[in-house]
């Protein structure tokens, strides 16, 4: 996806710093840039229609359209036959464009990286990995929403089953919730509005981020309610440092509880836009452990 080779890109961004500096009356400092500044020249590059690597998200945009959106167009006048394999055709072709799409973001953080010294870091190439991602999927994300949920309706269908039968068991219908965790009547109220606030977000870096979010409401719903029960600090300390297991059973729970079929399509599109680099943190263990919970769902129902 990108135009220019790793030096041919590195002197492009260097002479667009400074046109960006000359149209906006402003000096940058390759050397000394802040992050706020050369976010602003990334995002002026990227949003003006004219611009290289403007064009270059507009390519990756306009192919996804061009390439899917006639897929969709023939499923709904097709066959049963010719649907499941059409079903095939754009699942993989949305899976191409996203891995090109990650691709596009990690290799232009390294040659930014590589660029300004100021992102010669861990912590400020996270940042700037997260404001491309928003750049890019601002304007392409709710398409890739409608996409994903056209091509899951088989397992909407079956989600959408077993959450009229079960949204309003109580917690004490779930076998795999362990004892200590049932905590009294409607528990975890908290994790399932941040589960709802996943869903309300608009981008994936925030979605993601609000899966910690949902992590940690868990988890201080356990705090104060033993906390209430009048429990030693130790005990609370330990059943607040639940392992993966009862993480996954208790968000089964808080699933079900929320009742919102989309949010199947949306967490398989999340877990299909994050690289396997970035699964290995907080977020990716959070996002990782969510899709186990709602595979476990999806394989009961």
């Amino acid at each position: 996806m990108i135009l220019y080779g790793k030096e041919g890109l590195m002197k492009k961004l260097s002479s667009e710093v400074k046109k960006y500096d000359t149209d906006n009356g402003f000096r940058v400092d390759k050397k000394l840039a802040s992050e706020a500044q050369i976010t602003a020249v990334l995002s002026w590059c990227l949003k003006s229609e004219s611009h290289p690597l403007g064009n270059i998200m507009g390519e990756a945009q306009f192919n996804f359209h061009s390439c899917i959106n006639p897929l969709i167009k023939k499923m709904s006048q097709g066959s049963a036959k010719d649907k499941h394999s059409l079903i095939s055709s754009i699942e993989s072709g949305a899976k191409d464009v996203m891995g090109d799409i990650n691709d596009f973001l990690l290799n232009l953080t390294r040659v930014l990286c590589t660029t300004y010294n100021v992102f010669d870091s861990e912590e400020s190439s996270v940042f700037l990995k997260t404001r491309l991602s928003d750049v890019f999927f601002k304007t392409i994300f709710p398409s890739l929403k409608e996409i994903y949920s056209s091509t899951k309706q088989r397992e909407l269908s079956k989600f959408r089953r077993y959450l009229g039968f079960h949204y309003r068991d109580d917690i004490n219908q779930y076998p795999d919730v362990a004892a200590n965790y049932k905590l009294g009547t409607d528990p975890y109220q908290s994790a399932i509005s941040a589960l709802q606030a996943v869903l309300d977000a608009t981008l994936p870096s925030e979605k993601v981020s609000l899966l910690v979010t949902f992590s940690k409401c868990i988890e201080s719903s356990i705090r104060q309610f033993y906390s209430e029960q009048g429990a030693p600090p130790e005990r609370i300390e330990k059943l607040a440092g639940f392992p993966a297991d009862d993480f996954v059973a208790i968000t089964t729970y808080v699933i079900t509880r929320l009742n919102r079929e989309t949010l199947l399509s949306e967490l398989q599109l999340l877990y299909d836009l994050t690289p396997e680099y970035d699964l290995s943190g907080s977020e990716g263990y959070c996002l990782t452990n969510v899709c186990i919970a709602m595979n476990f769902i999806m394989q009961k129902s």
